[in-house]
C-alpha cells in the first residue's frame, strides 16, 4: 500500500483507497451529475467491460465489481477523474446494490467471471 499523501477537500490523505473510500470520493465527486436510474447494474456494468475491455474506465469498473463481491480491493484516488459520468453512474449504482443486498452472491460472481473473461481477450 502506498503511503503517499495527497490535499484533498479532508485534508491529507492516501493516495490509495479502499472500495469504500473511493465510492466515498466518486459519489462527493458526482454530486452535481444528473441522476440516473440503473436497473441492472450487474448487467450494466458486464455490458460496458464487454465493449471496451481494455479501456481505463472498464478496468476500474471490472475492479470494482470485484471489490463489492469479494470485499477487497484498492483505488488509486486519481482514477476517478478517470470516470466519464455514465461509467460513474454504473459504479455508483453497484455500490447501492450491493448495499440493498437484493442480488444475490453468485449473480455477482458471474458478472466478476464474465468481466475477467472479456479483459484477457
Amino acid at each position: 500500500m502506498s503511503t503517499a499523501t495527497i490535499q484533498g477537500r479532508a485534508g491529507a490523505r492516501p493516495d490509495t483507497l479502499t472500495a469504500a473510500q473511493f465510492n466515498d470520493e466518486l459519489r462527493h465527486v458526482a454530486r452535481l451529475d444528473t441522476p440516473l436510474a440503473i436497473d441492472n447494474p450487474l448487467t450494466a456494468a458486464v455490458v460496458e467491460i464487454e465493449a471496451r475491455p481494455f479501456n481505463l474506465q472498464s478496468r476500474v469498473l471490472a475492479r470494482m465489481l470485484s471489490a463489492l463481491t469479494y470485499g477487497a480491493g484498492d483505488f488509486r484516488l486519481a482514477e476517478i477523474s478517470a470516470l466519464d459520468v455514465p461509467t460513474r453512474r454504473i459504479v455508483l449504482a453497484l455500490s447501492d446494490a450491493s448495499v440493498a443486498g437484493t442480488t444475490p452472491h453468485d449473480a455477482w460472481v458471474k458478472a466478476v467471471d464474465a468481466a475477467q473473461l472479456a479483459a484477457s481477450g
